[in-house]
């Protein structure tokens, strides 16, 4: 490597003393020098003056025609010149005078100016009057010796130049695409505004003979009344127009929701009279999960138990709104609800879906046999936990033995939820369970077993609750361990308190038995 780094060295030396030799050849003299700078203006920063020694007499005569010197000593000094195209004409006018140059306004000799030149020259800010002579000469006789050819390719601006040209179509493109997207919202609104002003129109061709229908007839005249012949109800009314037939089952479903008694019935022998539940089937077997959702709730709200298998294909759809609707309709219309859509459920149970089957079950329990037991089953945990929620709201003491059961395998969420129904059904009987749970190193199921064994402990619930407060725990649980412990037994209580005199037993004390903080 340092081999290779000394010829490159070597190299580099032997090309610029070349470079420096022809410069020297070029001007072997100052004379040779002068020659050369008197064809050019201005060179940058390279300047001149003269000097007049030991004070000759042509100086008073200069100084008669005006021209300026500076003294230095016995030495005299012209102004200083920058244009040396006129050196010969200035020259003559100082004759017997010494030429000085000067570079960057400091005196140089004959060897710094060649220096400063060849270093101008390496930076192209300085080229021989001989060489630019030939290179003009070089450029003209090019030019004669070159036939003028026409470009094809240049015949048209915009090709000439590609980056000019995929600007101007990016921007056309732009343009394009923006007028387009421009009148697919006009003709989208207009389409819209059309659709609002014909559900107008329809709304009103529905609205008097459904009222005529529900207070003049009663449900056996309609009973009667074909689907001709009820269609003729409705004068000019374009049944064959799918608009016309959404109108008509929204306006018959609202009135639904708010008709009780034989209003309701007669609401769905129109709707069923009217064929109208062609739409609906339509509905059910869309792709699209609003379509979907509609056509369920559709069945929901005219009792259209027949489609109940296409529903229950819905039960464990991906879409929440789907799913959630298709279980709750199967639960309002199916005359045995064994809950085996919900065992099948992949998908986790949202609180807020708990609830609303929580509310149509506890609606429909006095009249349909709920089989919950099938929700221990699953293997979805939300769904095991619901059916935990169910026995407790529902007070379901028969279920104690399939919860039972459930424990030997329930996730701590489950457990949890199984201790929380065990101290609202105060079930006694699991206390086993419940003082197996005192000991657990799951603090959330621990801290549910100690609420629950306030109400249902008993002596082996006392010696666990004192074993926890022996291992000196946090504020927070030993004021739990003695919060439950009062409840259970209050002598035990007093006993421990006065064993254990400290100053937060105390605190805690005093606090459970005053009646004022007992609920804060």
């Amino acid at each position: 490597m340092s081999r290779k780094l000394f010829h490159i060295f070597c190299f580099w030396i032997s090309g610029f003393s070349a470079f420096a030799q022809s410069y020297d050849s070029l001007f072997t003299s100052e004379d040779q020098l002068v020659s050369e700078l008197v064809q050019h203006q201005e060179i940058n920063s390279l300047k001149y003056r003269f000097l007049f020694a030991d004070s000759p007499k042509s100086i008073d005569s200069l100084a008669e025609q005006g021209v300026n010197f500076e003294s230095v000593g016995s030495d005299y000094y012209s102004e200083i010149f920058s244009d040396w195209s006129k050196l010969d004409s200035i020259q003559q006018v100082f004759q017997g005078s010494e030429l000085e140059f000067l570079i960057y306004d400091e005196p140089s000799d004959f060897q710094g100016v060649i220096t400063y030149l060849e270093t101008l020259n390496s930076t192209g800010d300085f080229v021989l009057a001989s060489a630019m002579a030939s290179s003009n000469e070089n450029i003209i006789l090019e030019a004669v010796s070159s036939h003028y050819q026409a470009q094809e390719d240049y015949k048209s601006w915009l090709s000439s130049d590609w980056k000019f040209s995929a600007v101007l179509i990016t921007i056309f493109l732009f343009l394009l695409g923006s007028v387009g997207m421009v009148l697919f919202l006009l003709i989208l609104k207009s389409k819209r505004n059309r659709e609002e002003e014909l559900q107008k129109v329809y709304d009103e061709l529905v609205v008097d003979p459904l009222t005529s229908l529900l207070f003049e007839k009663d449900l056996a005249e309609l009973q009667a009344i074909g689907s001709e012949e009820l269609k003729s109800f409705f004068p000019n009314a374009p049944f064959q127009k799918p608009l016309f037939r959404q109108v008509l089952i929204n306006r018959i479903i609202g009135l639904n929701k708010k008709m009780k008694g034989d209003f309701k019935d007669k609401l769905k022998h129109i709707y069923k009279k009217l064929k109208l539940t062609d739409d609906t089937k339509r509905l059910l077997g869309s792709k699209k999960w609003s379509d979907v959702t509609t056509g369920i709730v559709q069945v929901n709200e005219m009792d259209l138990v027949e489609f109940l298998l296409d529903v229950k294909k819905h039960t464990n759809s991906p879409n929440f709104q789907v799913r959630n609707q298709a279980g709750a309709t199967l639960l309002n219309l199916s005359e045995n609800v064994d809950l085996t859509f919900l065992k099948e459920q992949t998908y986790p149970l949202s609180e807020w879906q708990q609830m609303h089957y929580l509310r149509i079950i506890k609606y429909v329990q006095s009249s349909k046999a709920l089989k919950i037991s099938l929700l221990f089953q699953s293997e979805n945990q939300s769904v095991r936990e619901f059916g935990v929620k169910l026995v407790k709201i529902l007070g379901r003491l028969d279920l104690l033995e399939d919860l039972r059961e459930l424990t030997k395998r329930a996730s701590p969420e489950e457990i949890v939820e199984v201790l929380n129904t065990y101290g609202a059904l105060g079930a006694h009987m699991e206390i086993d369970f419940i003082n197996s749970c005192l000991k657990s190193d799951n603090s959330e199921i621990r801290d549910m077993a100690i609420s629950v064994s306030a109400n249902l402990g008993n002596e082996e619930s006392e010696k666990i609750l004192i074993e926890l407060l022996s291992s000196n725990p946090e504020i927070p649980l030993r004021k739990h361990l003695l919060s439950s412990l009062f409840r259970l037994n209050q002598q035990v209580f007093e006993e421990y308190i006065t064993t254990n005199y400290q100053a937060e037993n105390q605190a805690i004390k005093k606090e459970l038995i005053d009646p004022i903080l007992q609920h804060v």
